[in-house]
């Protein structure tokens, strides 16, 4: 093994962004068991996007409207979930290819992978957002093995007050350092984690660094990017990239071992 790799650097620990999109069919529960069912340690967990429905569903889906994945002109925040659920692909695959809930999600999941949840900021009734929230983790009980995160302080803010009963972790996604530094302190004093995109970390890493804070970076589909983060200042603080790649962990692996 290559001298410069430290003890940490054979650490990274890699999460299926929206179930490892490129490999399935993204944020469906047919993607999610894949990754749970994954026995690998360094197969760390799940990402997954929330957003509500016109009837206050918790529902997993990255876009505002179901048009690039299903060819519908259907805005999620002003549709009931009994319709959302039932637009498919061609394929009628139903579980492959159907749009679960948070709770479909956190019943197969919880306990047995990380779960990392990013919350939409759609809609703007942010404390109705936060108390659903606050629902379906009461429900499940998390042991610290899920975050919640936003690109929206509106909503990190509600979210925190509404769970901070609760064994979670925070998070804030940002691609402008300066939206970060423009939280409140009393949020930004809560995160356990900061969500940087990867070029961002890349062209800030000593003001990041000096944050002290545990990173998840976003979203890393190349071993060359791996190794440019390996190189960095905050490498020490990078607790997990989000990949849409299953395979990028083996070429990281493959890395390590001094096959490249």
């Amino acid at each position: 093994m290559p001298e410069s790799l430290t003890d940490h650097q054979r650490k990274i620990q890699f999460i299926g962004h929206r179930g490892f999109r490129a490999d399935n069919p993204e944020n469906t529960l047919h993607a999610f068991k894949r990754v749970i069912k994954n026995p690998l340690e360094d197969i760390a967990g799940i990402e997954i996007d929330v957003q509500l429905s016109a009837d206050g569903k918790l529902v997993i889906f990255h876009d505002r409207t179901m048009k690039r994945l299903f060819k519908k002109k259907i805005k999620i925040l002003n549709t009931d979930y009994s319709v959302i659920k039932k637009v498919v692909t061609s394929s009628g695959v139903i579980d492959a290819h159907n749009v679960p809930l948070l709770d479909d999600v956190l019943n197969i999941a919880m306990h047995k992978k990380k779960i990392l949840v990013e919350i939409k900021g759609f809609s703007t009734d942010y404390k109705l957002m936060a108390r659903c929230i606050r629902v379906v983790m009461e429900m499940y009980q998390p042991d610290y093995d899920v975050i919640l995160y936003s690109f929206s302080d509106l909503v990190m803010e509600e979210v925190i007050k509404e769970t901070s009963h609760l064994k979670v972790h925070y998070g804030f996604l940002f691609i402008r350092l300066r939206k970060l530094k423009k939280l409140k302190k009393e949020i930004f004093e809560k995160l356990d984690y900061i969500h940087p995109h990867f070029i961002t970390l890349l062209w800030h890493d000593k003001a990041i660094s000096r944050l002290n804070k545990k990173i998840n970076t976003w979203t890393v589909n190349s071993i060359s990017i791996v190794k440019k983060l390996m190189k960095q200042k905050s490498f020490h603080l990078l607790e997990f990239i989000m990949t849409d790649y299953t395979d990028l962990r083996d070429k990281h692996n493959e890395l390590l071992r001094g096959k490249k």
